[in-house]
């Protein structure tokens, strides 16, 4: 699993990156930035998925902090 934070100014996304064998973990990971910080986020791929949160940056900061958070649990 991959974790990446983006920043274009006012606007900034997560973009993480794993494998179909890991879909618990990322569910688990979504759901909790999801309740936690206001943002959005964006799914594609089957076998490797790309999940995309996006927002404000102080959110989505904010969402990066409580993913990493979750990782390490």
């Amino acid at each position: 699993m991959k974790i990446e934070f983006i920043s274009n100014g006012n606007i900034a996304k997560v973009v993480i990156r794993s494998f179909i064998t890991e879909h618990r973990k990322l569910n688990r990971l979504v759901d909790a930035a999801l309740l936690r910080a206001p943002v959005q986020q964006s799914t594609t791929g089957l076998l490797f998925r790309v999940t995309t949160l996006y927002g404000k940056q102080n959110h989505v900061r904010r969402a990066h902090k409580i993913i990493c958070l979750e990782v390490s649990r």
